[in-house]
C-alpha cells in the first residue's frame, strides 16, 4: 500500500532555495581568500607525488629544457648507467649512450626541439659494467602556464629481451634459410658458428662430428681468434677419439663452463689453436638428429663470465637446427652415392661411349666401352687430350662443335672420326652437351655410338650402286634401233663410221668373241667336214 506525499508549500521552497544559494556564495568567498594557500599546497603534493612516482616505476625517467639539455634525471637512470644526477646534466646525459649511437641520438632530439611534437627513439645505454641495455626513449613536450614549450619529460624502457628476442628470432629464420641451401657439413657449420658469434659472441668454436659407438670423432671446423681475427685452425688428426666432454655432453647434454681458479675443468678439455691463452667461459652442446647425438657445437670466450644460461639454449636453439640439416645433408649425400653407383653400373656397362671432357680439352671420365673400341688403357688417359683422339680431317670441325658445346648448345646429331691406339679410323656418331656451375662451363658430356662397321657395309653399299649403275648404263648403250648394213652386216656407229658386229659390241660391252661354225654353215661350206662348235 503507498501513500501520495502533499505537494510543496511554494513560499518554503524558495526560501530553502535562497538560503542554500547563500550557503554557497559564503563557502565561495572562503575558498578564495584561501586561494593562494590551497595552489601552494597542491604544487607541494604534486611535486611529491612525481618524486615518489619517479622514484617506483620500473623506468628511468629525465626532464629536458627546451635547448634540450638534461635538468632532471631520476634514480632508476642513476642505478642503470652509473651516472651521479650531478653528471647527467646538461649534455652529460650523453655520456650513457652507446658512442655508435650517440650522434644519432643527439641529432633526432635537436631535429624534435622546434617543433614541440612527443619523441620516440631506440639507443643502446651503457650499464655501470659496460654492457649494453637497448633502451626505448619517449618523451611529451612540456609547457608553463602561458603555454610556452619549456622542454621534454620522458622515460627511457629496458627494451633488451624483447629486442634481443627479435633479434634471436630473424637470426633463427636466417639460419635455417641458409642452412637449406647447404650441402656439405662444413658449409652447414661456417653458417651456424657465424651466426652463433652474433648471437652469443665467440673468440673461438667448432663443430665435430661424434660418434660414441665407433669411438669416432671428426672435426668439421674449427675457429680460433688470431691477431684480432677469427681464423680457420687445422686439427692434428682427421679421424680422434671423442673428448672427455663430448661423452659428458652425451649423458648429460648442455654445459656451461666458467673457470675459476676453484673450477678449471681443465682435464676434460682438449687445446687447440692458440694454445697460450685459455678460454674462461665455455658453452657446449649437444647436436642431435631425430635418432641420436651425431656432433658437439662449442663456442669459447676469453672473457670471464661471458655467458650465461640463457646463452647455453640460445647455442642448443643453433645445434638442433644444424643437427637437422645433417642429417638432410647425410640422406642426400647417400641418395647421391646410390644413384651415382647406379648411373655408374649404367655408363659402365653400356656399349655406348661415353666421355666427360673439361672445358681445356682434358679427358675427364671414359667408360669401358670407350677404352674398348680405341684401344687405350686407364693409365693413357692422364697424358691425353681429346683432340688427340681426333682425326686431322675432322680436327677443326670438332673443335668448332666444341665452342659452340660450351656455350650452352646441344649437339644432337654429330659424326666425326677418331683414332684408335694403334691408328685405326673409328667412326662414331653421338651428341655432347654441357654441365654448368654458377654460370660457368665445368665439363662437357657425350655419347657416341661406334658406327664402323656400319659405314664401311655404307661405303660397300654405296660401291655396289656405283657398279650397277655403270652396268645400267653400258646395256642402255646397246639398247634400241642399231643402223646395219643388209649385205655385209657392218653396224653404223653414233659417228657415222661404220664397223663389223664383233667390234661395235666389244666397244660399248664387256662382250668378249670366241670364233667357231654352226652346223648349217658346217654341211654347206665344208661339206660336213669340219665338226660344228669346236672346243
Amino acid at each position: 500500500m503507498t501513500a501520495s506525499l502533499p505537494p510543496p508549500d511554494p513560499v518554503d521552497f524558495a526560501s530553502r532555495l535562497a538560503e542554500a544559494e547563500e550557503q554557497v556564495r559564503l563557502l565561495s568567498a572562503r575558498l578564495g581568500r584561501d586561494e593562494p594557500g590551497r595552489r601552494d599546497r597542491e604544487h607541494t603534493a604534486h611535486h611529491r607525488r612525481n618524486e615518489v612516482l619517479a622514484a617506483v616505476v620500473p623506468v628511468l625517467m629525465f626532464q629536458t629544457d627546451n635547448t634540450g639539455r638534461c635538468t632532471y634525471v631520476n634514480d632508476r637512470w642513476c642505478q642503470s648507467t652509473g651516472l651521479t644526477v650531478a653528471g647527467s646534466l646538461g649534455e652529460g646525459w650523453l655520456d650513457a649512450v652507446h658512442a655508435d649511437d650517440r650522434a644519432r641520438i643527439r641529432s633526432e632530439l635537436e631535429h624534435a626541439l622546434p617543433t614541440a611534437l612527443p619523441w620516440r627513439a631506440e639507443a643502446r645505454l651503457l650499464r655501470p659494467d659496460r654492457s649494453v641495455m637497448q633502451g626505448l626513449s619517449q618523451a611529451v613536450p612540456d609547457f608553463d602556464e602561458d603555454k610556452n614549450f619549456t622542454g621534454y619529460i620522458g622515460t627511457v624502457t629496458d627494451i633488451t629481451e624483447s629486442h634481443r628476442a627479435v633479434e634471436i628470432s630473424e637470426a633463427f629464420a636466417e639460419l635455417g634459410s641458409r642452412l637449406n641451401e647447404a650441402t656439405t657439413p662444413r658449409a652447414a657449420a661456417e653458417i651456424t658458428l657465424e651466426i652463433a658469434g652474433r648471437l652469443v659472441g665467440l673468440d673461438s668454436g667448432f663443430l665435430n662430428l661424434e660418434s660414441l659407438d665407433r669411438n669416432q670423432a671428426i672435426p668439421v671446423l674449427i675457429l680460433d681468434r688470431v691477431d684480432g681475427k677469427l681464423a680457420e685452425i687445422q686439427p692434428d688428426q682427421v679421424f680422434g677419439a671423442p673428448t672427455p666432454m663430448a661423452r659428458r655432453v652425451a649423458i648429460e647434454g648442455a654445459q656451461l663452463i666458467l673457470r675459476t681458479p676453484l673450477n678449471d675443468a681443465g682435464q676434460e678439455l682438449i687445446l687447440f689453436g692458440d694454445t697460450n691463452r685459455r678460454s674462461a667461459s665455455l658453452l657446449f652442446v649437444p647436436v642431435r638428429t631425430r635418432r641420436r647425438m651425431v656432433g658437439v657445437l662449442s663456442v669459447q670466450s676469453y672473457t670471464p663470465q661471458a655467458y650465461g644460461r640463457k646463452d647455453l639454449e640460445t647455442m642448443q636453439g643453433l645445434a638442433d637446427h644444424v643437427g637437422g640439416a645433417l642429417e638432410r645433408i647425410e640422406a642426400t649425400e647417400a641418395l647421391r652415392q646410390s644413384q651415382e653407383e647406379r648411373f655408374r653400373d649404367f655408363v659402365e656397362n653400356t656399349t655406348d661411349l661415353v666421355q666427360s671432357v673439361a672445358p681445356d680439352g682434358r679427358l675427364q671420365f671414359v667408360n669401358r666401352a670407350w677404352l674398348d673400341a680405341l684401344g687405350y688403357r686407364v693409365e693413357d688417359l692422364p697424358r691425353l687430350g681429346f683432340f688427340d683422339i681426333v682425326h686431322p680431317d675432322c680436327r677443326a670441325d670438332c673443335v668448332a662443335l666444341f665452342d659452340r658445346v660450351l656455350r650452352g648448345e646441344t649437339m644432337g646429331h654429330i659424326r666425326t672420326t677418331f683414332v684408335s691406339r694403334d691408328g685405326r679410323r673409328v667412326q662414331v656418331e653421338g651428341n655432347a652437351s654441357c654441365r654448368f656451375e654458377d654460370g660457368k662451363p665445368v665439363a662437357t658430356r657425350a655419347i657416341f655410338r661406334d658406327i664402323t662397321e656400319s659405314h664401311q657395309a655404307e661405303q660397300e653399299r654405296e660401291r655396289l650402286i656405283l657398279e650397277l649403275q655403270e652396268a645400267l648404263a653400258q646395256v642402255k648403250a646397246l639398247s634400241g634401233l642399231l643402223p646395219m648394213c643388209a649385205w655385209c652386216r657392218k653396224i653404223r656407229d653414233d659417228e657415222g663410221y661404220w664397223e663389223n658386229v664383233e667390234g661395235y659390241v666389244r666397244r660399248h660391252s664387256e662382250v668378249k668373241f670366241t670364233h667357231g661354225m654352226c652346223p648349217e654353215c658346217s654341211q654347206k661350206f665344208a661339206g660336213g667336214v669340219l665338226p660344228p662348235n669346236p672346243p
